[in-house]
Protein backbone atom coordinates (compact mmCIF):
# COMPACT_ATOMS: atom_id res chain seq x y z
CA UNK A 1 0.00 0.00 0.00
CA UNK A 2 1.41 3.41 -0.98
CA UNK A 3 1.13 6.31 1.38
CA UNK A 4 0.24 9.71 -0.02
CA UNK A 5 1.98 12.86 1.08
CA UNK A 6 -0.67 13.91 3.61
CA UNK A 7 -0.55 10.51 5.32
CA UNK A 8 3.24 10.74 5.67
CA UNK A 9 2.96 14.21 7.22
CA UNK A 10 0.38 12.97 9.74
CA UNK A 11 2.62 10.04 10.70
CA UNK A 12 5.62 12.32 11.25
CA UNK A 13 3.57 14.69 13.42
CA UNK A 14 2.31 11.71 15.48
CA UNK A 15 5.85 10.51 16.13
CA UNK A 16 6.86 13.98 17.33
CA UNK A 17 3.83 14.17 19.65
CA UNK A 18 4.62 10.75 21.12
CA UNK A 19 8.23 11.79 21.77
CA UNK A 20 7.20 15.00 23.50
CA UNK A 21 4.63 13.15 25.61
CA UNK A 22 7.29 10.68 26.76
CA UNK A 23 9.55 13.51 27.93
CA UNK A 24 6.67 15.23 29.77
CA UNK A 25 5.63 12.04 31.52
CA UNK A 26 9.11 11.39 32.88
CA UNK A 27 9.87 14.99 33.85
CA UNK A 28 7.76 17.56 35.71
CA UNK A 29 6.40 20.42 33.60
CA UNK A 30 8.59 23.51 33.19
CA UNK A 31 6.44 25.65 35.50
CA UNK A 32 7.26 23.49 38.56
CA UNK A 33 10.42 25.46 39.17
CA UNK A 34 13.46 26.98 37.53
CA UNK A 35 14.86 23.64 36.44
CA UNK A 36 15.92 23.39 32.82
CA UNK A 37 16.78 19.69 32.48
CA UNK A 38 19.29 18.77 29.84
CA UNK A 39 18.76 15.17 28.74
CA UNK A 40 21.81 12.93 28.68
CA UNK A 41 20.15 9.79 27.32
CA UNK A 42 20.57 6.15 28.33
CA UNK A 43 22.84 5.46 31.30
CA UNK A 44 22.49 1.73 32.02
CA UNK A 45 23.43 0.05 35.31
CA UNK A 46 24.09 2.44 38.17
CA UNK A 47 26.85 0.22 39.60
CA UNK A 48 28.21 -1.68 36.58
CA UNK A 49 31.41 -2.91 38.27
CA UNK A 50 29.88 -3.89 41.61
CA UNK A 51 29.32 -7.57 42.54
CA UNK A 52 27.16 -8.99 45.32
CA UNK A 53 30.07 -10.79 46.98
CA UNK A 54 32.06 -7.56 47.29
CA UNK A 55 29.39 -5.74 49.38
CA UNK A 56 29.63 -6.19 53.15
CA UNK A 57 27.70 -3.20 54.45
CA UNK A 58 24.31 -1.60 53.83
CA UNK A 59 22.74 1.41 55.53
CA UNK A 60 19.20 2.61 54.80
CA UNK A 61 17.85 5.86 56.24
CA UNK A 62 14.31 7.22 56.07
CA UNK A 63 15.05 10.94 56.01
CA UNK A 64 11.48 11.97 56.82
CA UNK A 65 11.38 10.08 60.13
CA UNK A 66 15.14 9.81 60.82
CA UNK A 67 14.64 6.04 61.08
CA UNK A 68 17.84 4.24 60.19
CA UNK A 69 19.18 0.70 60.22
CA UNK A 70 22.68 -0.41 59.23
CA UNK A 71 23.54 -3.97 58.26
CA UNK A 72 26.98 -5.57 58.19
CA UNK A 73 28.28 -8.90 56.94
CA UNK A 74 30.73 -10.73 59.17
CA UNK A 75 33.77 -12.75 58.09
CA UNK A 76 31.58 -15.85 57.58
CA UNK A 77 29.26 -13.94 55.26
CA UNK A 78 26.36 -13.63 57.72
CA UNK A 79 24.31 -10.44 57.70
CA UNK A 80 23.63 -8.81 61.09
CA UNK A 81 22.18 -5.55 62.36
CA UNK A 82 25.12 -3.27 63.13
CA UNK A 83 23.09 -0.22 64.19
CA UNK A 84 19.45 0.79 64.36
CA UNK A 85 17.32 3.62 65.71
CA UNK A 86 14.45 1.17 66.21
CA UNK A 87 13.56 0.39 69.83
CA UNK A 88 11.99 -2.97 68.97
CA UNK A 89 14.84 -4.43 66.92
CA UNK A 90 17.62 -6.27 68.73
CA UNK A 91 21.19 -6.11 67.47
CA UNK A 92 21.49 -9.82 68.24
CA UNK A 93 18.39 -10.74 66.25
CA UNK A 94 18.88 -13.28 63.47
CA UNK A 95 18.18 -11.98 59.95
CA UNK A 96 16.85 -13.83 56.95
CA UNK A 97 20.06 -14.11 54.94
CA UNK A 98 18.45 -14.74 51.56
CA UNK A 99 16.31 -11.62 51.96
CA UNK A 100 19.37 -9.49 52.73
CA UNK A 101 21.20 -10.86 49.68
CA UNK A 102 18.16 -10.15 47.52
CA UNK A 103 17.93 -6.55 48.74
CA UNK A 104 21.60 -5.86 48.06
CA UNK A 105 21.30 -7.51 44.65
CA UNK A 106 18.32 -5.23 43.93
CA UNK A 107 20.49 -2.15 44.44
CA UNK A 108 23.42 -3.46 42.46
CA UNK A 109 21.15 -4.28 39.51
CA UNK A 110 19.45 -0.87 39.37
CA UNK A 111 19.35 0.75 35.93
CA UNK A 112 18.72 4.29 34.79
CA UNK A 113 17.48 4.44 31.19
CA UNK A 114 17.57 8.23 31.39
CA UNK A 115 19.41 11.02 33.17
CA UNK A 116 19.52 14.79 32.90
CA UNK A 117 21.36 17.80 34.26
CA UNK A 118 19.42 20.33 36.32
CA UNK A 119 20.08 23.15 38.78
CA UNK A 120 16.74 22.78 40.59
CA UNK A 121 16.17 19.58 42.57
CA UNK A 122 12.86 20.58 44.15
CA UNK A 123 10.50 19.23 41.44
CA UNK A 124 12.14 15.81 41.77
CA UNK A 125 12.06 15.57 45.58
CA UNK A 126 15.84 15.62 45.71
CA UNK A 127 16.36 18.86 47.58
CA UNK A 128 15.40 16.74 50.62
CA UNK A 129 15.59 13.09 49.50
CA UNK A 130 13.11 10.60 50.97
CA UNK A 131 15.71 7.86 51.48
CA UNK A 132 19.48 7.51 51.54
CA UNK A 133 20.94 4.10 50.72
CA UNK A 134 24.67 3.50 51.30
CA UNK A 135 26.66 0.40 50.40
CA UNK A 136 30.21 -0.34 51.52
CA UNK A 137 32.56 -2.92 50.05
CA UNK A 138 35.28 -5.16 51.40
CA UNK A 139 37.92 -2.88 49.88
CA UNK A 140 36.44 0.15 51.72
CA UNK A 141 34.61 1.76 48.82
CA UNK A 142 31.34 3.58 49.49
CA UNK A 143 28.40 3.96 47.12
CA UNK A 144 25.50 6.27 48.02
CA UNK A 145 22.13 6.62 46.37
CA UNK A 146 19.67 9.37 47.33
CA UNK A 147 16.10 8.61 46.33
CA UNK A 148 13.48 11.29 45.68
CA UNK A 149 10.00 11.30 44.20
CA UNK A 150 8.47 9.00 41.61
CA UNK A 151 7.87 10.29 38.11
CA UNK A 152 4.27 11.13 37.04
CA UNK A 153 3.78 7.60 35.74
CA UNK A 154 4.87 6.13 39.12
CA UNK A 155 7.16 3.67 37.37
CA UNK A 156 10.52 5.33 38.03
CA UNK A 157 12.30 7.09 40.89
CA UNK A 158 14.36 10.26 40.61
CA UNK A 159 17.73 9.75 42.29
CA UNK A 160 21.17 11.26 42.89
CA UNK A 161 24.37 9.26 42.86
CA UNK A 162 27.05 9.99 45.47
CA UNK A 163 27.64 13.66 46.20
CA UNK A 164 26.74 14.86 42.70
CA UNK A 165 23.69 17.12 42.96
CA UNK A 166 23.54 18.20 39.33
CA UNK A 167 22.77 14.96 37.50
CA UNK A 168 19.39 13.34 38.16
CA UNK A 169 18.83 9.69 37.27
CA UNK A 170 15.47 8.06 36.53
CA UNK A 171 15.66 4.61 38.10
CA UNK A 172 13.56 1.71 36.86
CA UNK A 173 12.51 -1.18 39.08
CA UNK A 174 10.18 0.50 41.59
CA UNK A 175 9.27 -2.99 42.81
CA UNK A 176 12.93 -3.60 43.66
CA UNK A 177 13.61 -0.21 45.24
CA UNK A 178 10.64 -0.16 47.65
CA UNK A 179 11.73 -3.35 49.52
CA UNK A 180 15.18 -1.81 49.96
CA UNK A 181 13.84 1.43 51.47
CA UNK A 182 11.70 -0.64 53.87
CA UNK A 183 14.91 -1.99 55.43
CA UNK A 184 15.21 1.29 57.37
CA UNK A 185 12.25 0.42 59.59
CA UNK A 186 11.62 -3.27 58.91
CA UNK A 187 14.64 -5.56 59.28
CA UNK A 188 14.03 -9.05 57.83
CA UNK A 189 14.07 -10.73 61.25
CA UNK A 190 13.82 -14.50 61.42
CA UNK A 191 10.57 -15.39 63.19
CA UNK A 192 10.97 -18.55 65.28
CA UNK A 193 9.00 -21.51 63.96
CA UNK A 194 5.57 -22.08 65.41
CA UNK A 195 4.89 -25.82 65.44
CA UNK A 196 1.70 -27.46 66.61
CA UNK A 197 1.02 -26.31 70.18
CA UNK A 198 1.77 -28.75 72.98
CA UNK A 199 -1.59 -29.68 74.58
CA UNK A 200 -0.21 -30.12 78.11
CA UNK A 201 0.91 -26.49 78.16
CA UNK A 202 -2.48 -25.15 77.03
CA UNK A 203 -0.64 -23.07 74.44
CA UNK A 204 -3.81 -21.85 72.76
CA UNK A 205 -5.57 -20.56 75.85
CA UNK A 206 -4.61 -19.85 79.48
CA UNK A 207 -1.06 -21.07 80.17
CA UNK A 208 -2.15 -22.94 83.30
CA UNK A 209 -4.52 -25.87 83.07
CA UNK A 210 -6.06 -24.95 86.43
CA UNK A 211 -5.76 -21.73 88.40
CA UNK A 212 -7.89 -20.30 91.22
CA UNK A 213 -7.04 -16.70 92.05
CA UNK A 214 -8.99 -16.89 95.31
CA UNK A 215 -6.89 -19.84 96.52
CA UNK A 216 -3.57 -18.00 96.21
CA UNK A 217 -1.82 -16.94 99.41
CA UNK A 218 1.46 -15.50 98.11
CA UNK A 219 2.61 -13.72 94.96
CA UNK A 220 6.12 -12.64 93.97
CA UNK A 221 7.11 -10.43 91.03
CA UNK A 222 10.78 -9.72 90.22
CA UNK A 223 12.45 -7.51 87.65
CA UNK A 224 15.65 -9.49 87.12
CA UNK A 225 17.25 -6.65 85.17
CA UNK A 226 16.97 -4.02 87.91
CA UNK A 227 16.69 -6.43 90.89
CA UNK A 228 13.48 -4.69 91.97
CA UNK A 229 10.84 -6.99 93.45
CA UNK A 230 7.71 -7.24 95.54
CA UNK A 231 6.28 -10.12 97.59
CA UNK A 232 2.69 -9.93 98.77
CA UNK A 233 1.02 -12.49 101.05
CA UNK A 234 -2.14 -13.10 103.05
CA UNK A 235 -1.80 -12.57 106.80
CA UNK A 236 -3.48 -14.68 109.49
CA UNK A 237 -6.67 -12.68 109.09
CA UNK A 238 -6.75 -13.40 105.33
CA UNK A 239 -5.80 -9.84 104.34
CA UNK A 240 -3.31 -9.16 101.54
CA UNK A 241 -0.32 -7.07 102.57
CA UNK A 242 3.26 -6.43 101.45
CA UNK A 243 5.58 -9.05 102.92
CA UNK A 244 8.79 -7.75 101.35
CA UNK A 245 10.02 -5.69 98.44
CA UNK A 246 12.25 -2.95 97.12
CA UNK A 247 11.41 0.25 99.02
CA UNK A 248 7.95 -1.10 99.87
CA UNK A 249 5.90 -0.40 102.99
CA UNK A 250 4.35 -3.23 105.04
CA UNK A 251 0.75 -2.15 104.60
CA UNK A 252 -2.60 -3.65 103.75
CA UNK A 253 -3.48 -3.99 100.08
CA UNK A 254 -6.78 -3.62 98.26
CA UNK A 255 -7.93 -7.25 98.03
CA UNK A 256 -10.09 -6.73 94.94
CA UNK A 257 -7.21 -5.20 92.99
CA UNK A 258 -4.87 -8.02 94.09
CA UNK A 259 -7.44 -10.52 92.80
CA UNK A 260 -7.45 -8.71 89.46
CA UNK A 261 -3.66 -8.94 89.27
CA UNK A 262 -3.74 -12.66 90.09
CA UNK A 263 -6.47 -13.29 87.54
CA UNK A 264 -4.48 -11.49 84.83
CA UNK A 265 -1.47 -13.64 85.76
CA UNK A 266 -3.24 -16.99 86.08
CA UNK A 267 -5.24 -16.64 82.89
CA UNK A 268 -2.43 -15.24 80.74
CA UNK A 269 -3.31 -16.33 77.18
CA UNK A 270 -0.75 -18.19 75.07
CA UNK A 271 -1.00 -18.36 71.30
CA UNK A 272 1.68 -20.93 70.56
CA UNK A 273 4.42 -23.21 71.85
CA UNK A 274 7.94 -23.72 70.51
CA UNK A 275 9.82 -26.97 71.06
CA UNK A 276 13.61 -26.99 71.26
CA UNK A 277 13.95 -23.21 71.02
CA UNK A 278 17.23 -21.34 71.51
CA UNK A 279 16.56 -19.88 74.97
CA UNK A 280 19.33 -17.29 74.77
CA UNK A 281 18.00 -15.87 71.52
CA UNK A 282 14.52 -15.61 73.02
CA UNK A 283 15.79 -13.89 76.19
CA UNK A 284 15.05 -16.90 78.37
CA UNK A 285 18.53 -18.01 79.41
CA UNK A 286 18.34 -15.01 81.76
CA UNK A 287 14.64 -14.04 81.91
CA UNK A 288 13.77 -10.38 82.33
CA UNK A 289 10.97 -11.04 84.82
CA UNK A 290 9.96 -13.83 87.20
CA UNK A 291 6.40 -14.19 88.46
CA UNK A 292 5.39 -16.89 90.99
CA UNK A 293 2.01 -17.43 92.66
CA UNK A 294 1.58 -19.93 95.52
CA UNK A 295 -1.65 -21.38 96.92
CA UNK A 296 -2.54 -22.67 100.39
CA UNK A 297 -1.26 -26.15 99.45
CA UNK A 298 2.15 -24.69 98.50
CA UNK A 299 1.52 -25.43 94.84
CA UNK A 300 3.33 -22.89 92.69
CA UNK A 301 2.49 -21.35 89.33
CA UNK A 302 5.43 -19.59 87.64
CA UNK A 303 6.08 -17.65 84.46
CA UNK A 304 9.59 -16.63 83.39
CA UNK A 305 9.32 -13.76 80.89
CA UNK A 306 11.87 -13.32 78.09
CA UNK A 307 12.11 -11.11 75.01
CA UNK A 308 9.32 -9.65 72.92
CA UNK A 309 8.54 -11.35 69.64
CA UNK A 310 8.93 -9.60 66.27
CA UNK A 311 5.43 -8.08 66.49
CA UNK A 312 6.13 -6.39 69.84
CA UNK A 313 2.79 -7.63 71.18
CA UNK A 314 3.88 -10.93 72.74
CA UNK A 315 6.52 -12.34 75.07
CA UNK A 316 8.45 -15.57 74.93
CA UNK A 317 8.04 -17.32 78.28
CA UNK A 318 8.74 -20.46 80.26
CA UNK A 319 5.79 -21.78 82.24
CA UNK A 320 6.43 -23.82 85.38
CA UNK A 321 8.93 -26.60 84.59
CA UNK A 322 7.96 -27.07 80.94
CA UNK A 323 10.80 -26.90 78.43
CA UNK A 324 8.42 -25.80 75.70
CA UNK A 325 8.58 -22.05 75.16
CA UNK A 326 5.17 -20.40 75.31
CA UNK A 327 4.36 -17.37 73.17
CA UNK A 328 2.11 -15.29 75.43
CA UNK A 329 0.20 -12.06 75.01
CA UNK A 330 1.90 -9.03 76.61
CA UNK A 331 -1.19 -7.22 77.84
CA UNK A 332 -1.94 -9.19 81.01
CA UNK A 333 1.73 -9.58 81.97
CA UNK A 334 2.41 -5.85 81.57
CA UNK A 335 -0.50 -5.15 83.94
CA UNK A 336 0.88 -7.56 86.54
CA UNK A 337 4.34 -6.00 86.33
CA UNK A 338 2.83 -2.77 87.67
CA UNK A 339 2.79 -4.47 91.09
CA UNK A 340 6.53 -3.79 91.42
CA UNK A 341 6.17 -0.05 91.01
CA UNK A 342 2.57 0.57 92.07
CA UNK A 343 1.34 -1.75 94.86
CA UNK A 344 -2.42 -1.34 95.35
CA UNK A 345 -2.26 -0.10 98.95
CA UNK A 346 -5.44 0.50 100.84
CA UNK A 347 -5.81 4.24 101.45
CA UNK A 348 -4.81 5.20 104.97
CA UNK A 349 -7.39 7.03 107.04
CA UNK A 350 -6.50 10.66 107.70
CA UNK A 351 -6.64 12.01 111.32
CA UNK A 352 -9.67 14.12 110.37
CA UNK A 353 -11.48 11.11 108.94
CA UNK A 354 -10.67 9.05 112.05
CA UNK A 355 -11.95 11.80 114.38
CA UNK A 356 -15.12 12.17 112.32
CA UNK A 357 -15.72 8.40 112.40
CA UNK A 358 -15.26 8.36 116.17
CA UNK A 359 -17.64 11.29 116.62
CA UNK A 360 -20.21 9.58 114.42
CA UNK A 361 -19.88 6.41 116.47
CA UNK A 362 -20.36 8.29 119.73
CA UNK A 363 -23.39 10.13 118.37
CA UNK A 364 -24.91 6.87 117.21
CA UNK A 365 -24.31 5.30 120.61
CA UNK A 366 -25.97 8.27 122.40
CA UNK A 367 -28.94 8.17 120.08
CA UNK A 368 -29.36 4.46 120.69
CA UNK A 369 -29.12 4.97 124.46
CA UNK A 370 -31.72 7.80 124.42
CA UNK A 371 -34.01 5.73 122.28
CA UNK A 372 -33.88 2.84 124.61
Amino acid sequence: MRLNRNTLIILLISLVVIGVASVLLNNPPANTGNATPTAEGFVGRMFPDLALESVNGLRVRDEATSTETAYAQDAEGTWNIAFTTLTTASLTTNLTQTTMDERVANIIALEAPESFITDDLVPFGLDAPAFTVTMTTRDNQTFTLKIGKKNPQNNRYYALLGEDTSKVYLLTGVGKIDPVTQLAATPPIVVPPTPTPVPVLNTQGPVFNTFDAAAMTRFEVRNNTTDEFIIIAKDDAGNWRVEDGTNKEDRLLDASVVTNFLTAFGFTPAVDGIEGADLERLGLSEPAYSLVATNANNQTYSIQVGAEDATGTRYYALVDAYETVAVIEKTGIDVVLLLVSEPPYQPEATPEATAEAEATGEATAEATSDGS
